[in-house]
């Protein structure tokens, strides 16, 4: 077994110690209990519809993975960095970005995974003739591209604090903050001005296409090529992100 490898094992050993990762599934498992209504028709929905049943259905999985990120991110590399065990784990042969990578497969794209997998057998199973899953990968992509720049920005957090709980409170802390922002732009762009809706979006592109179909309002209808394109700009922004949190990594630890 390579370094990398055993690093991987261990840190993921770490950030999902029972019985943090068995709770955390059962949960984002049960969330779509939320949205089930007896008697309803899922067979035959259309693309709004479709997108806005598992935009409701997968919404307090999601809520769930962002915990998850936070908690993984703050005490795993947050808390790493504070009490030296970088610098320890990086006497082995094994690179920063190596290191880097590690963190993130384990503390980000795992728990993803758990978001991606976990809730479908509840979901799937209030729609067994449902055919339309291309808004479900609609849903997931769209997702993604906004949960890379959150991941992004807690990243450059934790190597900014290099404390656990510190990293934790400012991560949770730029969110709220973002989320308000975003009702504000909301508010503005329900009254005609939309550049701050456009520029909060670029955190939470679900917004985008929650107007495009309507869910929020005809008054606030967004075409498919905004919506797309917006989206394509924050999956840019977040992997622009994630770079400048592996350029900072090399900075941050000095052996």
């Amino acid at each position: 077994m390579s370094t990398f490898s055993r690093f991987l094992k261990i840190t993921i050993q770490e950030d999902f110690r029972f019985p943090v990762a068995e709770i955390f599934a059962f949960l984002m498992a049960l969330a779509p209990l939320t949205l089930y209504v007896e008697g309803a028709n899922y067979a035959s929905l259309s693309d709004s519809q479709a997108f806005s049943y598992f935009s409701s259905a997968l919404g307090l999985s999601g809520f769930l993975f962002l915990i998850m990120i936070f908690k993984n991110i703050s005490f795993g590399l947050g808390s790493d960095l504070e009490k030296g065990v970088t610098n320890s784990f990086l006497t082995f042969p094994i690179s920063r970005g190596k290191y880097l990578t590690a963190k993130l497969i384990s503390g980000a794209l795992l728990p993803f995974l758990m978001f991606m997998v976990a809730p479908l057998p509840l979901v799937i199973a209030y729609a067994p003739n449902f055919g339309n899953y291309g808004a479900l990968l609609l849903y997931w992509a769209i997702t993604a591209s906004g949960y890379m720049v959150i991941i992004g920005l807690m990243n450059l957090v934790a190597m900014a604090t290099k404390k656990g709980a510190t990293s934790l409170i400012a991560g949770l802390g730029l969110y709220f903050a973002a989320e308000f922002a975003s009702g504000f732009a909301l508010f503005f762009a329900a009254r005609g001005n939309r550049t701050a809706f456009y520029a909060t979006s670029l955190l939470n592109p679900s917004e985008l296409w929650t107007s495009h179909y309507r869910m929020l309002g005809a008054s606030l209808t967004v075409s498919t090529g905004i919506a797309a394109s917006l989206t394509i700009a924050s999956a840019l922004l977040g992997i622009a992100l994630l770079l400048a949190s592996y350029a900072s990594f090399e900075k941050v630890v000095q052996l």
